[in-house]
């Protein structure tokens, strides 16, 4: 493994999380998606510009519509159940069309069987969509649904095929239709904007939140504003007229000065003769004395009125006249509801086109009188000035009144039941056009009178309709007389709104001016401070979370010393303050790692060069058998062992344990083997030799360091051994008459007290006798837990069982025996670790040693530690396991 430095460790660059996997029908449902609003477009656009009147724009358009409608229903059917039975339902109900032709009852089940499948479908490919391609597909099915919307004209008698190709085209258009609602209210009420940035999103809530309300309230108070003052000044225009009509039936000598030049007619008398009419040639001497008499009337009249209008002449009755007394006299002998319909004195009348406030005396009968005078532009033109906006009367548009209102009057409910023959009978303005000639009379251009001003058609100076309201009249149809309705319609612009509430003679205007415009400003600050506020909190949020979105990039690219700070107090500020810690604890984190990596290759190291402090190979000594293995509970051990070769055809044997685990235990265990390496070369005694060494050791260690210590001799050629045991577990001598011997003699721990003196031991190893030296990382193996009352000597038996042939070799029940005074002893022992932990001890060793005893060294070696891992049972090993096998082999001979 290449080695790296700290800082290579702490600058390498933190995975960045992936991004969301793509749906594999992300794409399918989207190129079907496309392919339905191209393919419906294309039947539009056909539909459009050449029209399905021809066989070729049929069957284009059909064949764009199908295909359209095709797409739909496959992207429908890619995440859905009972595909197979869909396809057939739409097969078969798409079956009597083909029958069926242009007319018949074919398309209507076709169509059904179309809606019934989209009803029933639970549109699930859409969630395959990405956030923007749904909100991509909802704006582009609006405008496919707007194309697919228009009607589709009909062909008058086609031809079967010509037919079939209609029908087809519209099967296909209207469950375009049906599907594309459908999908636009699912996508609508399921559209997340998951695909925009935060700055977007916030802009589009408020947009919908806060803009949008605002105009369409302000838009909703100026049309109600505007409609209210239209339909206000519509109102009292009406009144105006009916209080002229009736000062005209209390004065007829005023009609002159309110309506300009009238008749006067007069019926036949009874017995023949011709009728009396007012009126004739405009030559001078060619009226009456009665037109005098009335034109004196009429001044005085006018004068009584307060109106400053010449009088005028009296014109000759109209041609209708006589059909409209015919139609009173008609109307007067009808039913009870035509009389009650009968005009009142005086009425306003449209006859041909025509509007006139006609004056009935006697009307119907052979003594009828009637005068009248045509509405005509003056008239208007005085109306509109008092209402100071341009009017029209407008006919024939069918306007009916019908109803009552809580007072009994009728004709207050309006229908308008046709208004395609709506014509203006009679236009007033409030103001005149400019005069088109300059002070010296002499008549200018209509291009060079134009003011910029005049020639710029802007709504601010453009008319429009302002208000209107409907005036009772009578129409003349034929001989019939027939109750309805004129609109008086009034226009006006802004400019003239506006100069009507400024104007200085109007105060109550002004103050209201000034009223509305003080509540207008106090809106547009609170606007604007609603509108900054907003920005400001808005701007907060951004820049808070790009200050978070930047930070958690520089982290990921490794940067471990980024900070984020953010001012906000909020839980912004709470996620900025976390982000922080969490780096330092990253950072920290990157550090720890970095400095456990080099102390894990340091430790590597160190077991590495404990290894070769440990026995490279087993010594080969003639008629006997060497096994022995370390397995450190960690990478490095406090366990040793050792052989060595000592003049005189003897070999040293040691084995220890020094107190603790991993790189302290190591050091003192290197310390160890240095010291006997030392002293072994003085010749001298085994109990001599360990001596020095604890003196050693105690003067190079403190006293909470010691370890236990075996070191014999063993003599090649007599196989004698001698011995001397520091503290440490005795090796077992098992006999090969099946006695064991423990090697025990010695003293204390070393590394504990100097000058302690070591007692030593004599030991022959005869053939087939088998010494077993071990640490005690073997007897203390813990395993997993026994159930309550399990002792020691069940332990013994369960291990005896598993060796599988304690019984056989005549052993078992010493062992038994042995392991039950184990287990009283630890029973009776206070200071025992755990009396109930799952040691494998002692007694197990035993019996797997005499189950094994008649193998090689290495075997027994390997049957031990086979069965303290099958014990341990997976249970991370706990102490260092040190293990040496001595056996003497029988002589062939």
């Amino acid at each position: 493994m290449t080695a790296r430095g700290p800082g290579d460790s702490m600058l390498a660059p933190l995975p960045i999380a992936r991004q969301r996997r793509a749906d594999p029908l992300d794409e399918p449902v989207w190129r079907l998606c496309w392919i339905t609003v191209t393919a419906g477009v294309i039947a539009a656009a056909v539909k459009a510009v050449l029209g399905t009147h021809a066989m070729f724009a049929v069957w284009l358009v059909a064949a764009a519509a199908l295909t359209s409608w095709v797409a739909a229903v496959r992207m429908l059917l890619l995440d859905t159940r009972w595909r197979r039975f869909w396809r057939i339902w739409l097969l078969v109900s798409v079956l009597p069309t083909l029958a069926g032709g242009a007319h018949g009852p074919g398309l209507g089940l076709a169509i059904a069987g179309a809606a019934i499948f989209l009803t029933l479908r639970s549109y699930n490919p859409y969630r395959h969509l990405s956030s923007a391609r749904r909100a991509k597909l909802f704006c582009v099915g609006i405008v496919a649904l707007a194309l697919l919307f228009p009607g589709y004209s009909k062909i008058e008698n086609p031809s079967w095929f010509t037919g079939l190709g209609q029908s087809l085209a519209r099967y296909a258009i209207i469950s375009l239709r049906i599907f594309w609602i459908f999908t636009l209210d699912y996508i609508f009420f399921r559209m997340r904007l998951h695909f925009l940035r935060l700055k977007p999103k916030l802009a589009a809530a408020a947009l919908f939140i806060a803009i949008i309300p605002l105009v369409l309230l302000l838009t909703l108070g100026a049309v109600a504003f505007y409609s209210v003052l239209g339909a206000s000044l519509a109102s009292r225009g009406r009144a105006t007229v009916l209080d002229w009509l009736k000062l005209l039936g209390q004065h007829e000598e005023i009609g002159a000065s309110l309506f300009g030049d009238g008749f006067v007619y007069a019926a036949a008398p009874p017995g023949g003769g011709s009728a009396v009419v007012g009126g004739g040639s405009t030559a001078a001497g060619g009226r009456s004395a009665a037109l005098g008499v009335g034109r004196a009337a009429a001044a005085r009249g006018a004068a009584a009125a307060a109106l400053t209008v010449a009088a005028s002449g009296v014109q000759a009755p109209p041609a209708w006249i006589d059909r409209l007394n015919a139609a009173v006299a008609a109307r007067a002998a009808g039913s009870d509801a035509e009389r009650a319909s009968l005009p009142d004195t005086t009425a306003l009348f449209e006859v041909e086109g025509e509007a006139w406030a006609l004056r009935l005396h006697s009307a119907g009968t052979p003594r009828a009188r009637i005068s009248g005078h045509r509405i005509e532009p003056p008239f208007m033109d005085r109306l509109a000035r008092i209402l100071q906006r341009d009017t029209a009367l407008v006919g024939g548009t069918s306007i009916h009144s019908g109803g009552t209102d809580k007072r009994g009057n009728e004709g207050v409910q309006i229908s308008i039941n046709d208004t395609t023959g709506a014509r203006t009978m009679v236009k007033g303005r409030a103001h005149p056009p400019p005069a088109s000639a300059d002070s010296s009379g002499v008549a200018a251009p209509a291009a060079a009178a134009a003011t910029p001003a005049a020639r710029v058609s802007s709504l601010w100076r453009r008319d429009l309709y302002f208000g209107a309201a409907a005036l009772p009249t009578y129409r003349l149809a034929g001989t019939r007389l027939v109750p309805d309705n004129v609109l008086l319609t009034l226009k006006t612009r802004p400019v003239d709104l506006w100069e009507e509430f400024s104007k200085g003679e109007n105060e109550i205007n002004r103050a209201i001016l000034v009223l509305l415009g003080t509540l207008a400003t106090i809106f547009l600050v609170l606007e604007g401070l609603a509108l900054f506020f907003g920005i400001r909190i808005t701007t907060g949020i951004t820049s808070a979370t790009h200050a978070l979105h930047d930070g958690t990039l520089r982290l990921a690219r490794g940067d471990l010393d980024t900070q984020i700070d953010i001012p906000n107090e909020d839980e912004f500020g709470d996620l900025a303050d976390s982000f922080n810690e969490m780096t330092a604890a990253v950072r920290r984190g990157r550090e720890e790692t970095v400095a456990r990596e080099l102390l894990e290759r340091e430790i590597g190291t160190a077991r590495q060069i404990q290894q070769r402090l440990l026995p490279a190979a087993m010594p080969r000594v003639a008629g006997f058998e060497i096994a022995g293995t370390s397995v450190p509970s960690r990478k490095v051990g406090g366990d040793y062992f050792d052989f060595i070769e000592l003049p005189g055809n003897r070999l040293g044997v040691a084995i220890g344990d020094v107190s603790g685990k991993g790189i302290p235990a190591a050091l003192l265990m290197a310390n160890l083997q240095a010291c006997l390496q030392g002293q072994v070369i003085h010749p001298s005694g085994v109990g001599e030799v360990v001596r020095r060494v604890n003196n050693l050791l105690v003067n190079s260690t403190d006293a909470e360091m010691f370890a236990t210590f075996f070191y014999g001799v063993l003599d090649r050629t007599t196989g004698e051994i001698t011995a001397s045991n520091a503290g440490h577990d005795p090796p077992l001598l098992f006999r090969a008459d099946g006695s064991i011997q423990r090697l025990s003699a010695g003293g204390l721990l070393l590394g504990m007290f100097p000058g302690v003196s070591y007692e030593e031991e004599t030991a022959a190893l005869l053939p087939g006798d088998v010494l077993v030296l071990y640490t005690d990382g073997i007897p203390e193996a813990i395993g997993p837990p026994l159930p309550a009352g399990s002792g020691a000597a069940a332990q013994a038996a369960a291990a005896t069982g598993a060796a599988g042939q304690a019984a056989a070799t005549g052993h078992a029940a010493a062992v038994a025996s042995h392991a039950a005074d184990g287990a009283g002893t630890a029973a009776a022992d206070d200071d025992a670790p755990d009396p109930h932990a799952n040691f494998f001890e002692e007694e197990r060793l035993i019996a797997v040693i005499e189950t094994h005893r008649d193998r090689s060294a290495q075997q027994i070696q390997e049957a031990i530690l086979a069965a303290v891992a099958q014990h341990t049972a997976g249970i991370p090993q706990s102490d260092d396991i040190t293990l040496v096998v001595i056996k003497r082999l029988v002589s062939s001979g």
